[in-house]
């Protein structure tokens, strides 16, 4: 599932970049060669293809580890549960607002 939305990003970025270039003025093209253009295109889509997989997969296992720590401590004192969801529902709030 998350290679696919990486694939997702990957192809709506590309679109976004190839509606911005084909939209250049001719001036452009005039100044830069077409092999610099594909390179830059190249070179863009594998840096994102590879890190928006990894801030991905990154992003999973930490919420994953927060979970989890939340399920032990929770086991250790009822009372910190209560206390994390009000902080929580505050923190969220304000960051609404």
């Amino acid at each position: 599932m998350l290679s696919l939305t990486a694939q997702g990003v990957s192809r709506t970025l590309h679109k976004d970049m190839l509606n911005h270039v084909l939209r250049s003025p001719v001036s452009f093209f005039d100044g830069s060669p077409r092999g610099r253009i594909l390179n830059r295109f190249s070179a863009d889509i594998e840096v994102m293809d590879a890190r928006s997989y990894l801030s991905g997969k990154q992003s999973v296992q930490n919420a994953l580890i927060v979970l989890a720590k939340v399920v032990v401590i929770g086991m250790q004192s009822p009372i910190v549960v209560g206390m994390t969801a009000v902080v929580t529902a505050l923190a969220a709030f304000a960051m609404v607002s």
